[in-house]
């Protein structure tokens, strides 16, 4: 290489060479930082941007609040007639089953007035949910209305105060399977333990008896409650899908307080018949009370 080539090479290398090392260390580490700067800026903008799409995809109840057929008073009345028929059916057992001539015409006539309670219990149902009563569920408040006319108020409570142990609205489902296992649990079954010990130290047979009665009184009257809610579901959903997944939860109760005793707080509710009313009720309770209908709340036999 001659002496002009070479002068013209260590040229361009001092013109061209690095300043220093420590620079080209800065270089990529500032490099590196403004990478992850905008990085981190474009992850909150797209958290902010689907918070802010979460948050205008919600339904503001207040202003569009969701209205449902208010079936309070059909399945109040329902629930009388469930406990009359319970009474009725286990005197007439009690008092006319003691051979097996007797238990044929006992089942006879068992049969024969849960008929008659059936339709009259059906016939009531229709009469009281053909009513012009509705319901509307609001952000902070759940009014009832019937024929245009406001007739209940309820005050939804999601925050909690401070030392406020009731000023969250509890949430359940309630129905006679339900009850029946709260009272029974509390009070049925001690009873039914010294029953059972007294009949064995006694060898009394009648005490056995009158506890089989009450079983298969119980059971029927679980099966007439479950029978009439499918009469109902049937006529509301256009066929039975489902029926079963749904049968004892068709009843959600809220903001009630009550213990065996007595009711300190009554509350609300709110019954559906349908596939399509059970998903609206979802959504309500996850947007209003954060909750999820289906893993979040608990039958009332369960506190």
């Amino acid at each position: 290489m001659n002496d002009d080539k070479r002068e013209k090479l260590r040229e361009y290398l001092r013109n061209n060479r690095p300043k220093s090392k420590i620079n080209l260390g800065n270089s990529s580490n500032n490099k590196e930082n403004s990478n992850k700067n905008l990085k981190n800026d474009l992850n909150l903008d797209n958290s902010q941007i689907s918070d802010n799409k979460t948050n205008l995809n919600k339904r503001d109840y207040d202003k569009e609040p969701l209205i449902l057929k208010d079936y309070t008073n059909s399945m109040e009345a329902h629930n009388i007639f469930n406990v009359m028929l319970c009474f009725v059916s286990l005197f007439i057992c009690l008092g006319t089953c003691e051979t097996y001539v007797d238990i044929f015409k006992t089942s006879f006539l068992l049969f024969c007035i849960y008929s008659i309670f059936f339709i009259i219990d059906i016939s009531i149902l229709n009469f009281l949910s053909n009513s012009k009563k509705l319901v509307k569920l609001g952000q902070t408040k759940i009014l009832f209305y019937e024929n245009s006319k406001l007739v209940r108020e309820f005050i939804v409570k999601t925050k909690p105060k401070k030392y406020a142990i009731d000023d969250i609205d509890k949430i359940e489902f309630d129905s006679f399977l339900y009850a029946i296992k709260m009272y029974g649990k509390r009070i049925g079954l001690p009873i039914l333990l010294f029953a059972i010990v007294f009949a064995i130290i006694k060898s009394d047979k009648e005490i056995f008896l009158t506890i089989i009665s009450i079983f298969f009184i119980l059971v029927l009257t679980i099966f007439y409650d479950v029978l009439v809610r499918m009469f109902l579901y049937r006529k509301s959903n256009g066929n039975l899908e489902n029926f079963l997944k749904y049968s004892q939860k068709l009843q959600i109760d809220i903001g009630w307080i009550r213990n065996i005793r007595i009711v300190t707080r009554k509350g609300i509710s709110l019954f559906y018949f349908n596939e399509e009313d059970y998903k609206k009720i979802k959504e309500y309770i996850s947007i209003v009370y954060d909750k999820n209908l289906d893993k979040d709340v608990k039958p009332i036999s369960s506190y």
